[in-house]
Formats: C-alpha cells, sequence, structure tokens
C-alpha cells in the first residue's frame, strides 16, 4: 500500500488531531506533516526546524510503507498476503523477525490475541465496506484454523508456512510495529515529536521550555474529538519514547436484525468479546506491545491476570466500562486528570 501524502485543510487537522489524542506541550513552532497509510490516517507533529521535517517526515513515511509492503493483509503485494494466499511462501527477515515477536507476544498473553485469526476476521469483513455476521457454519470452520502451533516461520528457508487453511492477520499489532520503526527514525533525527496513526500514538523526545507531553484519553460514548481525561508526561531525558493505544467496541462496528457487533473478536468464540468494558487506553515502552496489550487487556477484562500483564510488560493503563467508570492503573495516577464529571471512578479492588 502507497503511503499517500494528504493536503491539510482546517478542519480536516482539527479532526485529526483530537481522533484519539489532543497534544498539548511544546510552546515552540513544530512542523506539522500528515499521510495516509496501513488504512488509517497518520498525522505527525515536528519540533524541527522546516527545511529538516519533510526529509524526517519522508524517512518515517519510508519506514511505514516498507512495514505496510510486508504485513499488510490487504495488499496482496505483501509477504503476508502471498503468505495467505499460497499456504506457504518466501518471506524476507523483517516479516519473519516481526511475525515471530507477534507469535510470542501472543503466547505471553495467552493466546487472547492470535495472530492466526485471519480466517476469522475476513469472514466479518470489518476492513471492508460491508461488514456482516458470517454463517455459524462457515465461522465454526474458520475457527478450527486458529492456532499458533501450525504456523511455522522457517529461517532457514526464509520462508512462512501456515496450517490448512489458515490465515494471518496483524490488524492488533501493525500500528504499533509502524511506530516502532517510526521511532527508530526519530532516534537518529533527535527532535521531538508527538505521532498519531489510528487509534496509536508516540511520543518521543522532551519537550522543551519545561512542558509536558498531554495526551486526551477518547471519550468512548462521545464523538471523535471528544476525550473525558487527560494524560501528561514529563520525560527527564531527550531520547524518551512513549507509546498510548487505544482499542474500543465503538472503533468499528455494525447492526444486523437489530444486533450491533463490534470489531475486536474472541480467539476462543469467533465472536466479538462480550465485556462491560468499553475501551482500554495502554501506555507502553513500545508500539508493538501497547498495541497488542491495548487490544489483549480489552477482550480479557479488568482482572489480576490483566493487571499481571501490564506490569511484566512495563505497562499501565485506563479501563472505562459501560457506565462510565474509569480505573486507573497505580503507575498512571500521577499522569492522569479526569475532564469530564459524567465519569466516575471504577469500584474495583482486585
Amino acid at each position: 500500500m502507497r503511503v499517500q501524502r494528504i493536503l491539510r485543510p482546517a478542519a480536516l487537522l482539527c479532526a485529526l488531531l483530537t481522533l484519539c489524542t489532543t497534544f498539548n506541550g511544546c510552546s515552540s513552532s513544530y512542523q506539522e506533516r500528515t499521510a495516509f497509510a496501513m488504512g488509517s490516517v497518520m498525522t505527525a507533529r515536528l519540533y524541527a526546524p522546516e527545511d529538516k521535517a519533510d526529509d524526517l517526515f519522508d524517512r518515517m513515511t519510508g519506514k511505514v510503507e516498507e512495514a505496510d509492503r510486508c504485513l499488510s493483509a490487504n495488499d496482496p503485494a505483501s509477504e503476508i498476503a502471498a503468505v495467505n494466499a499460497k499456504g506457504s511462501a518466501n518471506a524476507g527477515a523483517f516479516t519473519r523477525k516481526t511475525l515471530g515477536d507477534m507469535v510470542l507476544l501472543c503466547h505471553l498473553l495467552n493466546g487472547t490475541v492470535d495472530v492466526t485469526m485471519g480466517a476469522v476476521t475476513q469472514l466479518w469483513g470489518f476492513s471492508t465496506d460491508e461488514p456482516r455476521k458470517p454463517e455459524e457454519a462457515d465461522l465454526q470452520a474458520a475457527l478450527a484454523t486458529v492456532g499458533l502451533d501450525r504456523l511455522l516461520i522457517d529461517n532457514t528457508n526464509e520462508t512462512v508456512v501456515l496450517g490448512e487453511g489458515q490465515k494471518i492477520d496483524p490488524g492488533a499489532f501493525g500500528k504499533g510495529v509502524a511506530l516502532d520503526e517510526i521511532s527508530n527514525v526519530l532516534h537518529t533525527a533527535s527532535y521531538p515529536a508527538v505521532v498519531s496513526f489510528g487509534g496509536s500514538v508516540l511520543l518521543y523526545g522532551q519537550p522543551r521550555n519545561g512542558k509536558s507531553w498531554t495526551v486526551g484519553v477518547r471519550d468512548p460514548f462521545g464523538g471523535e474529538n471528544d476525550y473525558f481525561a487527560k494524560l501528561s508526561f514529563t520525560p527527564e531525558s531527550g531520547d524518551y519514547t512513549g507509546f498510548i493505544s487505544t482499542s474500543g467496541s465503538y472503533e468499528k462496528s455494525f447492526t444486523q436484525d437489530g444486533v450491533t457487533y463490534h470489531h475486536i473478536l474472541s480467539p476462543e468464540t469467533g465472536y466479538p468479546v462480550e465485556t462491560d468494558l468499553v475501551s482500554v487506553t495502554v501506555y507502553a515502552p513500545g508500539g508493538l506491545n501497547s498495541d497488542a496489550l491495548s487490544t489483549a487487556c480489552f477482550i480479557n477484562g479488568l482482572n489480576p491476570q490483566t493487571l499481571q500483564w501490564l506490569q511484566s510488560f512495563g505497562a499501565e493503563a485506563v479501563f472505562v466500562n459501560k457506565d462510565k467508570e474509569y480505573y486507573v492503573t497505580d503507575g498512571l495516577s500521577d499522569a492522569f486528570s479526569l475532564t469530564d464529571d459524567a465519569f466516575t471512578p471504577m469500584a474495583y479492588e482486585g
């Protein structure tokens, strides 16, 4: 999928910057750039001179484009799409390494997220213009193909081999991978930046003039530009990197025969996960981890196991349920500030 640079009318920019976050911080001037990639809008605020910003953004989007050429399940020219189509295909070092990282995460999260869910997610069609509830027989057949133990990453022969009927879906990881690649570019340039990509955000560097990075937490009951709380971070070093990802049932959904279905599917049932949660926002040191954890925490719910996952990855989270109640893990308590009094703390003892 080719990364497309987007012209930046003021109304569009306003919507993009509050899609899942609101940025405050550096009072010094920044350069803003926007592109479309991986099916989402990517917006970057680069605190760099204008003559440096274009080159930096081109390098960033170049990395995203490279990752998409490897990992996209929707682009027929990608390596993962070739594996899905043939059942076995050559794959480069980046694809094999990244896929291996995804598989490891799936194991560490007890299969709550599963990269081999492709046959199931394809049936639901959430990435198309016509999502639909699958026929039960088709869904059960697709669910039978799910299983990490039948996915083989063969580094000797530089191939990826799937089980019969199996397909890879890296959707729970893709934006995080892209932001990890972008952070590598930013580390070489050393300019502070904030990058918003779909439901994920990268904060890089130290805000100037003693300011903090301030990120708005999306109101899952409001519009794209609404948030109910803020997270503020004051980095102590110039190479600070933080990643924030949000998963919510409001993101993609459709109604069929009076029933609403959302896009976060259970690997056990193949259906949208049933939970009292409406969103989970995760803050973590890595993009891949934050992306996968936000989905896994949403599916698994707020419980001791989920909190143990977060602790083991050095991550923190904000959980929101259907009653407009929220729970903030201890490590985010100082960074969190409520901006909408309609939300109340969740009575969770843990």
